[in-house]
């Protein structure tokens, strides 16, 4: 593979045989194992760490495993763009994965549960170096008429760690123990390794004068930080606190940086005025909303319906299936002019999803709900390749790399930030003291409620960047 960087604007529509072509095979199985590694994980994470901490006996900081990934992965996938210019994108992914290996050998082997947190948070940084990065490298390892292709791959990637992750994992646990699971992901890394060093040129022109930003850098974190605490905690008086405290530091960062010679940001990131602007005010706002399906959906299915764990996690399974089976879909489409229109559609369907579900839930109907969450699904499917590639395309060359390796850490911020506020307005609604399922229905209409809500602004925000496309002319 050279380094041959490819022009975004597809001029004719691509082929999925394209991909596994000798000289775009090894791109795409890097990409979509270093996408496999965070989805995988995920999945063995949420399946493992319950017995884990129960046999460390360590309940109480559940929670603490998956905070220290987040804010580690937010933290890393920020500063990926220093990386890429300090070490190049080859050293960047190859340090991302031994530091993720090396967090994952700390859980493995860690003998309480201090060793197994900073496992996660080695795991998270790594994790997030390397999705970053993966992102940014799409639309340089691919033609544009591929692009949307390489997004559906993604789905598809995520679609079989939906549905595989946690059988592979509750199945090793079962057999052997938690700690195996978390071997499943030595080859898959080392094998991402070997493709890395075949993929990505070795000599790459990269910058040392940079300054560090680690004010910025320990804003984010102090940001994600408060926002995971926010998510977990009960009290009704930190909780909001908390809230404000991540949006002060979060503002002050974003202030530091528009103004910081070397910007972790795009140039117009958040503007009203940027087409990419816009659009990566989407990327964040669009998990905001959306993460309420994903915090409830299983609970609701147990606790309102009578449900089995079996049938509430293929429920919970649904909208992610959804989402995954549209995304192939919209990726063959031979029009690549409509990206913007599946954008706008997609983000005024979640509106509308997200209403559904909660005028099924104040009826209490499962079908009804089933239905409003396949076609949640179905609007971040249609939407989000779409999206991406937008920015991609939106961004000036100069930024390109920089806007792409933003795309995930900005997601799992939107994601992180949902949880936390649809849980305090959850709480406070009433869901953590409901006595009876009339009680329980009630809190989750009015959290589902604010989730619609939620989702007018980026709705919003994705009609101000169609309209901005417009007058660009890329209509």
């Amino acid at each position: 593979m050279t380094d041959q960087i490819h022009p975004t604007a597809a001029t004719q529509n691509g082929r999925w045989a394209e991909l596994l072509q000798p000289r775009l095979a090894p791109a795409t199985i890097m990409i979509s194992l270093g996408i496999a590694i965070f989805a995988f994980n995920a999945f063995i994470v949420s399946t493992t760490m319950p017995t884990a901490v129960g046999e460390l006996n360590a309940a109480a900081y559940l929670s603490w495993t998956f905070t220290a990934y987040t804010t580690a992965s937010i933290v890393t996938g920020s500063a990926a763009s220093l990386a890429k210019l300090r070490l190049g994108d080859r050293m960047s992914l190859v340090l991302g994965s031994l530091t993720f290996l090396i967090g994952n050998s700390l859980v493995v082997w860690g003998n309480d549960i201090i060793m197994v947190i900073l496992g996660r948070l080695l795991q998270g940084a790594g994790e997030g170096l390397v999705s970053a990065i993966c992102y940014s490298l799409v639309p340089r390892l691919f033609p544009g008429n591929l692009v949307a292709k390489v997004f559906g791959v993604e789905a598809t990637v995520w679609a079989v760690a939906a549905f595989g992750g946690p059988a592979l994992a509750g199945w090793i646990t079962e057999t052997w123990s938690w700690r195996a699971a978390y071997n499943v992901n030595v080859p898959v890394v080392a094998i991402f390794i070997l493709l890395v060093l075949r993929t990505i040129p070795a000599h790459e022109a990269v910058a040392t004068a940079t300054p560090f930003p680690g004010i910025r850098l320990g804003l984010v974190a102090g940001t994600m930080g408060a926002i995971s605490l926010a998510a977990v905690i009960e009290s009704p008086v930190y909780q909001p606190l908390l809230i404000v405290a991540a949006i002060a530091m979060a503002a002050l960062a974003y202030r530091m940086d528009r103004r910081a010679p070397f910007a972790l940001l795009p140039t117009g990131a958040f503007r009203v005025s940027s087409l990419a602007g816009m659009g990566l005010a989407a990327v964040v706002l669009m998990p905001i909303a959306q993460s309420v399906t994903s915090l409830f959906t299983v609970f609701a299915a147990q606790h309102l319906w009578g449900y089995s764990t079996t049938m509430a996690g293929i429920l919970g399974s649904a909208l992610a299936t959804a989402w995954s089976l549209t995304a192939i879909g919209v990726a063959s489409l031979k029009s690549r002019s409509r990206a913007i229109s599946l954008v706008v559609g997609g983000s005024r369907g979640l509106v509308l999803g997200l209403a559904l579900a909660a005028a099924t839930l104040f009826v209490s109907s499962p079908s009804g709900y089933i239905a409003a969450t396949v076609f949640v699904g179905m609007t971040m499917g249609m939407s989000w390749a779409n999206l991406c590639q937008t920015i991609m395309d939106a961004s000036p060359a100069g930024e390109r790399d920089k806007a792409s390796s933003l795309l995930p850490t900005l997601q799992s911020m939107g994601y992180a930030a949902g949880a936390a506020l649809n849980g305090l307005v959850a709480n406070v609604a009433g869901f953590a003291g409901a006595h009876s399922p009339d009680d329980l229905r009630m809190a989750l209409t009015i959290t589902f409620v604010f989730a619609t809500l939620a989702a007018l602004i980026p709705a919003f925000a994705v009609t101000r960047m169609a309209t901005l496309s417009r007058s660009a002319g890329r209509l």
